[in-house]
């Protein structure tokens, strides 16, 4: 779309709003609520990871007709 010309400015915008992010999340979560969550916190992060991953995998392989290891590479990176 061009809309942004510099790429210094939206990097320097995208740090400030992940700090913020962070900021916030750190107000929010408490050291003993986070422990409480640990289990579903790994669980349900390394769910994620493996399914977007093979969605992506397959997607690069079905579309774009690339070997497996090359998918498999492209689909977790």
């Amino acid at each position: 779309l061009n809309i942004a010309h510099d790429p210094e400015a939206i990097m320097e915008l995208a740090e400030f709003g992940v700090i913020l992010l962070m900021f916030l999340i750190g107000l929010e979560l408490r050291p003993q609520r986070l422990w409480e969550m640990r289990d579903s916190i790994f669980v349900m992060g390394s769910l994620q990871v493996v399914i977007t991953g093979i969605i992506l995998m397959l997607t690069v392989l079905l579309l774009f007709h690339q070997h497996l290891a090359a998918s498999f590479v492209i689909g977790f990176a």
